[in-house]
């Protein structure tokens, strides 16, 4: 018995309404970071150009598969643990080792799909869940510890309004936004069941990439 066609793309639908307007978002986000930020390595604003044309122009279902690739987008939070840490070396790696075990299964994910081009090949890859659940532990990491060395009582900047707060506040809000997608996929990924709710993991699944993308704008 096929699939009914509502099953198939509701929740990837859903998953698009709300990615729909991270997009403004982020157009929002660039435009405010060209203003604010013009002497910034040539280097970093290449990656957030590329990182916007991706989220413009790839279409929003290859993005799926594309969410795979937002381990690279986890280096750039790996050298910002590795400054507010002051170099420790454990928390950096690992954070490097969850993002690397990320990027390997998400590539697993991909062969899968190559080898047969479907969308039930995406939803029903084992690797999917253990991606997204190494992206979470990731990003688990990278608030905890962030938190942890930008708290008031560390750093001894307790002024109401100091930048040190409000870039605090900016890491926890962003990286329990991205934990908490990345987690719903996997807790999702175990709830579908056969012919119904199959294709559940496409809501989160769409999301999680705006989510890294605005993520690491806002920062």
């Amino acid at each position: 018995m096929s699939t009914p066609f509502a099953l198939i793309w509701a929740p990837t639908f859903l998953g698009y309404t709300v990615a729909l307007a991270s997009y403004g978002a982020t157009i929002g986000q660039l435009t405010y970071y060209a203003r604010a930020f013009p002497s910034d390595r040539r280097l970093l604003k290449i990656l957030f150009l590329v990182t916007f044309m991706v989220q413009v122009y790839v279409p929003n279902p290859l993005q799926g598969v594309l969410q795979y690739f937002n381990s690279a987008l986890d280096s750039f939070y790996a050298h910002t643990v590795w400054i507010v840490s002051g170099h420790n070396r454990v928390i950096t790696f690992g954070v490097i080792a969850s993002t690397t075990a990320q990027l390997v299964l998400g590539l697993m994910v991909i062969g899968d799909v190559v080898h047969t081009p479907t969308l039930e090949a995406l939803v029903d890859s084992k690797y999917q869940a253990w991606s997204a659940l190494a992206g979470a532990a990731c990003d688990i990491m990278i608030t905890s510890s962030v938190f942890y060395y930008l708290r008031p009582a560390r750093t001894g900047f307790i002024r109401r309004g100091n930048i040190i707060k409000r870039l605090n506040l900016v890491f926890i809000q962003m990286g329990l936004l991205t934990f908490i997608n990345a987690l719903a996929l996997v807790i999702l990924y175990f709830m579908q069941d056969g012919q119904v709710g199959r294709f559940l993991t496409g809501a989160p699944g769409v999301i999680l990439s705006k989510t890294y993308v605005n993520s690491m704008l806002a920062v």
